[in-house]
């Protein structure tokens, strides 16, 4: 399996499409008992793999959550088949994500997706700022073991994720128009030269199915 360098991540993003597909909720429900705010950073900030489990979630926002760091830790994933993302306390670091508004209902849903019931990440509610200088809480998730800080270069292979699960995360934060500069991070991760499970990627669809294909 073939693992992404620069030249790979830079066809993935000539790929992408710039134009957002869904419309932002700028509804009166943002904030009310019915609905909630989720802190996207991984997975989720893909609007096709959100909705899989969550059909209720608009797109609100990107926002930053200060004071964090991004990484990568093995939680045994088969479904990604790799590392997963996580959140990490770290003075001076920013972590950028989308805001999704969803249905109270959608709670299980998402809680269930992140594995909260066996252990594997739980619950926090984070301050984010949005570009227009709004503070507000959201909820998010976070691997409940935090996993030891090394340079990104150098991450070993167990917490490297997979080449579906990082591309999935490049092309949502393309999609939702995260600075590049934050893009242009995310892309110097290492993945493991895997792919997730076949039915994720027939969950996911193109262009994740033809990529199966093609190995």
């Amino acid at each position: 399996m073939k693992t992404y360098c620069m030249l790979s991540w830079l066809l993935v993003l000539i790929s992408c499409q710039s134009t957002i597909s869904f419309k932002i909720d700028d509804s009166d429900e943002v904030g009310s008992e019915n609905t909630f705010l989720y802190f996207a950073y991984g997975s989720n900030l893909l609007a096709k793999r959100i909705h899989i489990k969550n059909p209720s979630a608009k797109f609100f926002s990107i926002a930053q959550l200060p004071n964090y760091r991004l990484d990568f830790e093995n939680i045994n994933n088969s479904y990604w088949n790799g590392a997963a993302a996580t959140i990490v306390e770290e003075s001076d670091s920013v972590v950028w994500g989308a805001l999704w508004t969803l249905d109270v209902k959608d709670i299980p849903h998402l809680d269930e997706q992140e594995g909260v019931n066996v252990g594997l990440y739980r619950v926090r509610n984070v301050s984010v700022h949005t570009p227009d200088g709004n503070t507000l809480t959201a909820r998010t998730y976070q691997i409940t073991v935090d996993p030891p800080k090394v340079q990104v270069k150098d991450m070993p292979l167990e917490r490297q994720p997979s080449n579906t699960y990082m591309e999935v995360i490049v092309r949502g934060a393309f999609e939702c128009l995260l600075p590049m500069k934050y893009i242009g991070y995310l892309v110097t991760f290492p993945t493991n030269g895997k792919l997730a499970r076949s039915d994720v990627l027939q969950l996911l669809g193109s262009p994740f199915t033809e990529e199966a294909e093609e190995t």
